[in-house]
């Protein structure tokens, strides 16, 4: 500011002047002043910015304009000529008035503006700009706000909704991806680490294709190709290979990632498919099984037939022919081995239809554990029974359960030449609607059979419930297939798994006598 502007030069001046020369020479130069003034005011007055004067020395307020009265609904003779301390009691002024004396430390140390923030309830929010100003020599504190509240609430809202999204994805059964256009992979939820078995940093230096079984590199190519083209691709099955080896089935859906109108990668999301495939294959088998037993059924009884014939014209011929005479001898041998093919065809008709079980409520560990000591004689072989004390009983025929079980724990043996340990465990379990087992809603008990023993492959594990198929040198492969009429026949399920050299479980399910 020159000499010539400066108020008080202007005053000494002023004073010294008649009349008629102060209207001459400097009237016009105050009416200039004046309107430069006035045009200031309107100027500030028009500005939607919170703007504030204070004199630095007493924060004693000097100018506020028309934004600043309807922003915090004061009026300018309420504040203008007071103390910041005078009206600093809530909201802004209250802040304000906290936190000047360090915002002017900061200023004056610096010689700099100085931005900060303020938020109220998420009502209002203003980035303040602080700025000292030097007038006539006097230093004052300029504060213009911007209201940033719409700015503030967008981000709000986005971060509220990245939130949720984040939210939605970590609980979901699914897994989530994002990878680049090197198949480096870039996120996944936690639940895709738990099913694959990775933590994150080592996920993330794993390219996707190595998760992809290799004989499927191939199609996971082209697919990709078609997408990043913009073709529609439909859900695809692959299979991922988890951190531990096992295979997983799995669908894999995925769209186009893009940033500033480049595709910069896909993003999607990866079904585990295992209990679907588990069900397509346990109906499969159910209803091969099913096939298999009205063949058997129809064989064995018309087999049966023919013997109860040749039984009966043995016998008359035995009746007929003296006890000393050869032929009887031969006739007893005849009689001895159509009785064996009979019970052949019985055990054929339990398989195929099963015979009626004279049902009585038993306790499940009681049987159990008779049938443990019945079965087992090698010393080397070792029988854990773990069985809560609450598992409830069960409606069922003992001895053909018994006869079960037996099977079970004589082929967990069998399995195990050089000894081992065989576990059996129970346990309630509630089964719901569209189970993969196919049974109807309800409580049942779960009792599993495991062994230590070779292992089946997966081409006889599918055939394991079959008549007549066996993997051993003796025996006639009637056993499991017994075993599966007699727990069809109960409203029942029985399954198998097993991996070779680790070992194999069988697992039964059986309505409890609560159903």
């Amino acid at each position: 500011m020159s000499h010539q502007d400066n108020p008080e030069i202007l005053g000494e001046k002023i004073i010294g002047l008649g009349e008629t020369s102060m209207r001459k020479n400097y009237y016009p130069e105050l009416q200039r002043k004046l309107l430069d003034l006035q045009r200031f005011k309107s100027l500030t007055d028009s500005i939607n910015d919170v703007l504030m004067i204070f004199s630095v020395e007493d924060l004693v307020t000097i100018d506020i304009n028309k934004y600043t009265e309807r922003v915090f609904s004061i009026k300018y003779e309420d504040i203008v000529g007071k103390s910041l301390y005078e009206y600093s009691q809530t909201g802004f002024f209250k802040f304000l008035y906290e936190n000047i004396n360090a915002l002017l430390n900061k200023i004056l140390q610096s010689d700099s503006m100085v931005i900060y923030y303020y938020a109220d309830d998420k009502t209002l929010s203003l980035e303040i700009n602080l700025k000292t100003v030097n007038f006539v020599d006097v230093n004052y504190l300029l504060l213009i706000g911007r209201n940033i509240t719409q700015r503030v609430k967008a981000i709000r809202a986005l971060q509220e909704s990245e939130r949720m999204y984040k939210e939605l994805v970590e609980s979901m059964p699914m897994i989530f991806f994002e990878i680049d256009l090197d198949f480096k992979i870039k996120f996944t939820n936690k639940y895709g680490l738990q099913k694959l078995g990775y933590n994150l940093n080592d996920l993330v230096k794993i390219n996707a294709f190595d998760l992809i079984v290799p004989e499927e590199h191939e199609k996971v190519k082209i697919n990709i190709q078609r997408k990043l083209n913009g073709e529609m691709v439909t859900p695809t099955e692959y299979t991922i290979k988890k951190s531990d080896g096992v295979l997983m089935p799995v669908i894999i859906e995925s769209s186009a990632v893009i940033k500033d109108g480049k595709v910069t990668g896909l993003r999607g999301f990866i079904m585990d498919i295992s209990d679907r495939k588990q069900l397509e294959y346990e109906r499969q088998r159910i209803s091969k099984l099913d096939s298999l037993s009205l063949l058997t059924a129809g064989i064995a009884h018309d087999f049966n037939n023919i013997l109860t014939v040749i039984i009966g014209n043995i016998s008359l011929a035995s009746m007929i022919i003296d006890g000393e005479d050869k032929a009887y001898k031969y006739l007893q041998k005849a009689s001895n081995a159509v009785n064996m093919a009979k019970d052949l065809t019985e055990k054929l008709l339990l398989f195929s239809k099963g015979i009626e079980p004279n049902k009585k409520i038993i306790s499940t560990e009681k049987i159990i554990r008779e049938t443990v000591d019945l079965c087992l004689y090698n010393k080397t072989t070792k029988c854990i029974i773990d069985i809560p004390e609450d598992l409830v009983n069960i409606d069922a025929d003992s001895v053909q359960i018994g006869q079960v079980f037996q099977n079970l724990i004589i082929n967990a043996e069998q399995a195990m030449p050089k000894g081992g340990t065989i576990k059996i465990t129970g346990k309630n379990i509630d089964l719901s609607e569209n189970n993969i087992y196919n049974l109807p809603k309800g409580k049942y008990v779960e009792i599993t059979v495991s062994d230590e023993g070779i292992g089946i492959s997966k081409e006889n594990l599918q055939r394991i419930f079959e008549p007549y198929f066996t993997t051993k040198d003796k025996g006639n492969g009637l056993g499991l297939a017994t075993a599966y009429g007699i727990i069809k026949k109960h409203g029942g399920f029985i399954n198998v798994t097993s991996v070779v050299g680790v070992g194999t479980t069988f697992v039964i399910y059986l309505p409890s006598s609560m159903s």
